[in-house]
């Protein structure tokens, strides 16, 4: 393929994910709204954008998808932050979970390489789990707020979850029923190595920890709450998060979370949280296997 035609294919990827970044925006607000018919419109909407998407990725040869040209790309588009960072992440994502969609072993011959292959396909099963468990609790969240701005940024925080992880749009229009914790062992039955799989989780496990710990300490500490009492939603998405983790470590893994993080009541409690759900789904035996 062409330099030019690939980069025709990359721009039309990102102009249709742009449309698709608003359309999202109004989906939220209908939601929130309970606005059924914007709702069904705007799901129309989003399934033909998907349908021209899905045309655009398979136009592409995935095993060479030049990921650099496309950041590069999207730049050129003069988007604020947060948009480039969730188009990036659609981007990033979605071929990695074209090109990682079973966690099988490697085959290359340079034990480097395959390492890193190895490291790559555990790591899209772990935020794959992470994505829809972290989904599942948002649902849970929305059922339960009366605020209607609160309501309006879960809303926001869910659909936006989806848009990053475009493999999880099954779920635009229905709650996932459960969370997710089937990737560990997912990745053990395509023969990865255990220890390898278990130490790959725990450390992305404890840095997604680690970095809502830093931005409830930074952007929603008691003196930004209460100089801007808004942001107790966005905090409150911060500790599911920290919920979401934990309920993917490992009991054994949970013990090496120093009690220096568990001094804030909040985030003791989000911890603790995730523990009692992960002992409860695992009771229940609903985590899937698929």
């Amino acid at each position: 393929m062409k330099k030019e035609e690939r980069d025709k294919i990359l721009n039309n990827i990102i102009t249709i994910s742009i449309v698709l970044n608003d359309k999202y925006i109004t989906l939220a607000t209908a939601k929130t709204d309970e606005n059924e018919e914007i709702v069904e419109q705007t799901l129309n909407h989003i399934k033909m954008a998907r349908e021209y998407e899905e045309k655009l990725y398979n136009s592409l040869d995935l095993k060479n998808v030049p990921y650099e040209r496309f950041c590069y790309l999207l730049r050129k588009r003069n988007l604020n932050q947060i948009d480039y960072d969730d188009i990036d992440s659609r981007f990033f994502n979605y071929i990695s979970s074209l090109t990682i969609t079973n966690p099988f072993l490697s085959q290359e011959e340079d034990i480097v390489d395959r390492i890193q292959e190895n490291k790559a396909a555990i790591t899209r099963q772990v935020k794959r789990d992470f994505t829809l468990t972290f989904l599942f609790l948002i649902s849970q969240a929305i059922k339960q707020e009366s605020d209607i701005n609160n309501k309006y940024n879960l809303w926001m925080e869910y659909y936006f979850t989806i848009f990053k992880e475009k493999s999880a749009e099954c779920f635009l229009d229905t709650f996932p029923k459960t969370p997710k914790k089937s990737g560990r062992n997912r990745c053990i039955l395509f023969n990865q190595e255990k220890k390898l799989v278990n130490e790959i989780y725990q450390e992305t496990l404890s840095e997604y920890i680690e970095e809502d710990l830093e931005r409830i300490k930074e952007d929603y500490n008691d003196q930004v709450l209460a100089q801007n009492p808004e942001e107790t939603i966005n905090k409150h998405l911060a500790l599911l998060a920290i919920t979401a983790s934990n309920m993917l470590l490992l009991e054994e893994e949970r013990k090496t979370i120093s009690e220096q993080k568990k001094e804030k009541q909040d985030v003791s409690a989000a911890l603790k949280r995730g523990e009692n759900l992960d002992k409860s789904y695992q009771k229940i035996k609903a985590y899937t296997s698929k």
